[in-house]
């Protein structure tokens, strides 16, 4: 082996030693905990010898919870008529759905949601915090228009973590297309 390729070889095992010890927290710079915050080094602990609460705290997944909606929202305009109802939201450890269904009750075709962060349904919380929405697989910039009597059921699947002070969610449906004008759901939802 020549000398440029033992030196190729001792920096790619040095570059991979220091990658996992970033990784593992070994650095001693603090650890980076699954809610995203920084605990403290090893070096930075009480002169007690004993942890910190807050440096030993287990970030706990949060509960599953099934929110029965049942709420429906007809709208019969000139350009289009439908009835969109949301049957459940189901908060999960870190994502959320909604179950929903869409009629298409008009003459005309409906646009429905599709991949894409400008026509998509949104989903925030009494906080602000906005959830983003999760495009199904193969469906990135995909349209789908429900025909005349055309309906689906779907179930809409948002990233994110509910906080534990959320009281409220809203499902926002208008900027999928002007057809869902000031179509909301607000969801109420337990505190954990």
């Amino acid at each position: 082996m020549g000398q440029s390729s033992t030196r190729s070889v001792v920096a790619a095992i040095a570059c991979a030693v220091l990658a996992l010890t970033g990784c593992s927290g070994g650095s001693g710079d603090g650890a980076t905990t699954p809610d995203g915050s920084q605990s403290a080094a090893a070096s930075e602990a009480p002169a007690s010898g004993k942890a910190s609460a807050s440096a030993s705290a287990k970030v706990e997944p949060a509960k599953r919870q099934e929110i029965a909606v049942d709420e429906v929202k007809e709208v019969s305009t000139t350009d289009a008529a439908y009835t969109l109802t949301i049957t459940k939201v189901v908060v999960n450890d870190f994502y959320i759905e909604a179950e929903v269904r869409l009629v298409n009750n008009g003459t005309n075709a409906l646009q429905a949601w599709y991949g894409g962060a400008s026509s998509a349904p949104r989903l925030f919380d009494d906080r602000g915090r906005e959830y983003p929405f999760q495009v199904q697989a193969g469906g990135d910039n995909k349209s789908l228009r429900l025909e005349a009597a055309e309906g689906l059921d779907a179930s809409l699947v948002f990233a994110g973590r509910l906080g534990p002070d959320v009281k409220a969610l809203t499902l926002d449906f208008q900027k999928i297309d002007p057809a869902y004008n000031q179509v909301e759901f607000e969801i109420p939802v337990k505190s954990s």
